[in-house]
């Protein structure tokens, strides 16, 4: 992980976001300050992977190809670089959270997300699925662009109901006989049983991936579970799907019909492509009332998680201000100021380069030695205040020897001396 803040190419990285199976995650921006200053997140390969050709030149192609995948409910992908060894990925930044961070949220604050916002969030991530199998290149080909790990960390929710699907087409890059175990593991959760074996796939891989959203997002929890002794990815081999268990929903019969579709095991039983699924989910919404618009999902999710709203902003907006003030500095004592001591500052500690805050208010239950107005004063001036002082204290000590010497003088007329 870099020392932050740092250059990588023309992004300042500025803070660490996190660490996935195939890069290190950092909050950056583009531009020297606030009015040109562009916030992106910046995904750089480890490198441990980076010693895999096939992998890099995978990703460069994948890479390229999601960067014309322009759709309003895609994150979009800037391109991608290479700077000193190594590749990394610049992606559209959204503020607000992902799925997974979401019900996860709601379980631990005992809030109840309305199913009609669970399908509202899988119909926009179908609408991104639908934009990329369909995408025409400019000699009017089919691509077809798969996305291979649809889950719940890649849905990524804007704090104003926005829904975005990330990571487009770079899961194809990973070569999983380097990736992380655990990496491995959770994207069985969400594979379909003939990705789970490596064969050859087509839009209905995502299909089935938008099926288990579905069965977590109706049931309220993970779909596949390991038995003792088994793995996930062997669990998604087989594709043997739990029942869904009643919840007393709208229509409930006509919505697991559509879920266990989507879910089939063999490619051509389920629905034909995103589209088809989506109208099936749409229908379903409208038929029982509970269509909801990109606002209302906002609305709600403002309402209940402005403080983790708040708190992210705040955060950001100090960190960037820091950058905009530059690196800490230094104070030189004015009575010092000899060619000798110019290098010495108020604090003998150095500043961190890894400093992303602001500098600590002042306590002003200490009272300082010196005030630091002393060191903000032109010389003549401080020339002017030592001469004051010199005088007051001449003055002082005068009034002192007066009084000492009067009261020396009653003492020796009271005993007769004089």
């Amino acid at each position: 992980m870099r020392t932050l803040p740092c250059r990588l190419g023309r992004y300042t990285l500025f803070d660490h976001v996190g660490r996935g199976g195939m890069a290190d995650i950092y909050l950056a921006r583009t531009g020297a300050r606030p009015a040109g200053a562009n916030l992106v997140v910046i995904k750089e390969v480890l490198p441990a992977l980076m010693g895999e050709p096939r992998f890099a030149r995978m990703l460069r192609d994948e890479a390229k190809l999601a960067s014309r995948l322009v759709h309003p409910n895609i994150v979009h992908v800037e391109g991608i670089e290479e700077e000193d060894g190594q590749l990394f990925l610049a992606m559209e930044y959204v503020e607000g959270i992902d799925l997974r961070e979401l019900m996860g949220l709601c379980s631990k604050l005992k809030l109840m997300l309305p199913v009609s916002f669970r399908l509202h969030i899988l119909c926009e991530i179908l609408r991104a699925l639908a934009f990329a199998h369909g995408y025409v290149s400019d000699d009017g080909e089919i691509l077809g662009v798969i996305h291979r790990d649809v889950s719940p960390s890649n849905v990524l929710l804007a704090f104003d109901g926005q829904v975005k699907l990330c990571d487009f087409g770079i899961a194809s890059a990973l070569n999983w006989a380097t990736a992380p175990r655990d990496t491995i593991e959770g994207k069985a959760s969400y594979m379909s049983p003939e990705q789970a074996r490596g064969e050859t796939l087509g839009v209905r891989a995502d299909v089935f991936a938008a099926g288990v959203l579905a069965w977590e997002l109706v049931q309220g929890r993970r779909m596949y579970r390991a038995a003792a002794g088994e793995t996930l990815l062997e669990v998604s081999r087989r594709g043997v799907v739990p029942k869904l268990e009643p919840r007393g929903l709208p229509e409930e019969a006509v919505l697991y019909a559509i879920v266990n579709r989507a879910l089939a095991p063999e490619p051509e039983h389920r629905f034909p492509s995103a589209v088809a699924l989506r109208i099936a989910f749409t229908r379903y919404l409208e038929d029982t009332d509970q269509v909801v618009e990109t606002a209302v999902l906002g609305a709600w999710l403002s309402k209940h998680f402005e403080e983790q709203k708040l708190a992210l902003r705040r955060s950001r907006e100090r960190v960037l201000t820091a950058l905009d003030r530059g690196p800490a500095v230094e104070l030189t004592r004015i009575a010092d100021s000899r060619p000798h001591a110019l290098g010495t500052t108020l604090n003998s500690a150095q500043p961190s380069p890894a400093a992303e805050t602001e500098p600590p208010e002042p306590d002003s239950s200490v009272e300082s030695p010196r005030s630091s107005r002393e060191y903000d004063s032109d010389p003549s001036e401080l020339a002017e205040r030592s001469h004051a002082r010199d005088q007051k204290a001449h003055v002082t000590a005068g009034l002192v020897a007066f009084v000492v010497t009067l009261a020396a003088l009653v003492l020796l007329a009271k005993f007769g001396v004089f």
